[in-house]
């Protein structure tokens, strides 16, 4: 069985929230790490920030530019050496309020991109290493963890979603302690980042940000206005009633721990008509 662990962070600019990491065979990790700490120690970091290196705060403050650039450099550097692949996904926080707020499915933009990621490394190892199993892992300071958290454990829960995402087990960790999600909150910076220069006309991609998708394949999805109003058409397609994309949001989200919670919600929507429906559909 091949092992595999994703780590993902996401990020907020510009309007746009991106959920961005990468997956790392397990057997790389610790020299990986390894690297990353000498590379904190040289420059004197509890740990590396993207936010903070890029405007010189915290504890970039007293480093010269010339020493941060140095630093994102060396980063980057090892990101591209020891990485499998990278994963972006990215959503407009304006279309998504405009089209899902209300309708359920996703209760909000960071779910709806983690689990696009999921999506798309399930993708990427039905293609190169279907035996493999991966470890899902996001940045603990997230906002909305604990939607996303609700999401991770129906899966865990469910053999046929376990073996559809090639699921092995997940879990939030702070930044500041795991540094392979201190690699994927540079991904996630500059992908929020480059929405930004898009939006001003600036089609080029910042060096840094080119030299990291040069050296590490890297999926980029983009959940455009249309995107999001065509998973609530494809909702209403199969259930067609007001609450159908909030029923099937429910039912992704529905664990052990959160069952009896989300079973009322349920029984809130469930008009006689739904019911019937939903009876049709089971029957074939």
């Amino acid at each position: 069985m091949v092992v595999m662990q994703a780590f993902f962070d996401a990020s907020e600019n510009d309007g746009f929230l991106a959920v961005a990491g990468y997956l790392f065979r397990k057997k790389h990790i610790k020299e990986f790490e390894r690297r990353w700490r000498a590379m904190l120690r040289k420059h004197g970091l509890d740990h590396f920030h993207m936010t903070d290196c890029n405007a010189g705060a915290d504890q970039f403050k007293d480093m010269s530019k010339d020493e941060r650039i140095e630093c994102q450099t060396m980063a980057v550097s090892l990101i591209c050496e020891f990485a499998t692949v990278g994963v972006m996904n990215s959503v407009s926080i304006s279309d998504f309020q405009a089209v899902m707020d209300g309708r359920g499915y996703m209760s909000n933009p960071f779910s709806l991109c983690a689990h696009g990621a999921l999506m798309m490394c399930k993708s990427w190892a039905d293609e190169n290493d279907p035996i493999a199993r991966i470890a899902y892992i996001f940045d603990a300071g997230d906002a909305f963890m604990g939607d996303a958290n609700n999401i991770l454990t129906s899966i865990a829960e469910d053999t046929t979603r376990r073996s559809f995402f090639h699921y092995e087990t997940h879990a939030f960790v702070p930044m500041r302690s795991s540094i392979p999600t201190q690699a994927a909150d540079i991904l996630a910076w500059h992908e929020c980042k480059q929405h930004g220069r898009t939006a001003r006309g600036e089609s080029r991609l910042r060096t840094d940000f080119a030299v990291l998708l040069d050296g590490v394949k890297t999926m980029r999805y983009i959940h455009t206005r249309s995107d999001i109003e065509s998973v609530i058409d494809i909702a209403k397609k199969h259930v067609p009633f007001e609450n159908a994309s909030k029923l099937a949001g429910l039912s992704m989200r529905m664990n052990k721990g959160n069952s009896n919670q989300v079973v009322r919600e349920i029984r809130e929507i469930l008009t006689p008509q739904l019911m019937a429906h939903l009876i049709k559909l089971a029957k074939g």
